[in-house]
């Protein structure tokens, strides 16, 4: 499923994801934790327990000289993971991985019964109705596959903000806080600064939008 020259990109920092992680968490699971450079980040900062799950045991390995304890196994098997679980959890991330999943619903609302009352959970999702999208399927009359990004061969789901909101519906989670990561194209190049001149226009922001990352709790009880 997952290499290390396919996932490089995604074994570093991540930095829009650890600026949403509260710092007053101290028990924290990192989901699709790569080589655990993100929670070993969490840990120097707050004093955290980290916990990793990761499918890929190459990655695992490296992961477990950085976190506290890393659980490993395929997140579409979902009875043995959650079976590993320890919890109660005050912060879950999900950084792009649930589009990688069969049923990321189910994964999402089975993480949540080991979510702290008080607890936060942040995910980062590609926005599929970017741009790029559009362009590929009504001009090029064709369905994008990369290598990485967007449009990740390896992606099984695809969401826009709305799919994003019903995704947190069927869990007991709304979201709180929204980050809008806006580019115009996929690609990391310089015209893309552009986009955070003109992304807060209505019109656009969707359009532009390439990746959200969400912050969300769980509902109050009426």
């Amino acid at each position: 499923m997952k290499t290390f020259t396919r996932y490089s990109s995604y074994t570093g920092l991540r930095p829009e994801i650890f600026k949403r992680i509260g710092t007053g968490h101290r028990e924290v699971l990192d989901v699709g934790c790569a080589n655990g450079t993100l929670g070993d980040a969490v840990k120097r900062r707050q004093g955290a327990r980290v916990t990793g799950v990761e499918y890929d045991e190459g990655l695992a390995g490296e992961a477990r000289g950085r976190l506290d304890r890393v659980v490993t196994g395929d997140l579409n098997r979902l009875d043995e993971i959650v079976a590993q679980l320890e919890g109660p959890y005050d912060c879950m991330v999900f950084a792009d991985v649930l589009e990688h999943l069969v049923d990321p619903w189910s994964v999402l609302d089975a993480f949540t019964d080991h979510l702290a009352p008080e607890g936060e959970v942040v995910i980062s999702l590609p926005n599929v109705g970017h741009l790029a999208t559009f362009t590929s399927v009504f001009l090029r009359r064709t369905w994008p596959r990369r290598d990485r990004g967007l449009h990740d061969s390896t992606h099984l789901r695809w969401f826009a903000r709305r799919d994003i909101e019903e995704l947190l519906a069927q869990t007991s989670l709304e979201p709180v806080a929204w980050k809008r990561s806006q580019r115009f194209v996929d690609a990391p190049v310089a015209v893309n600064k552009l986009a955070l001149l003109v992304g807060w226009v209505p019109g656009l922001r969707d359009l532009l939008t390439y990746q959200f990352v969400v912050v969300a709790r769980r509902r109050p009880t009426p």
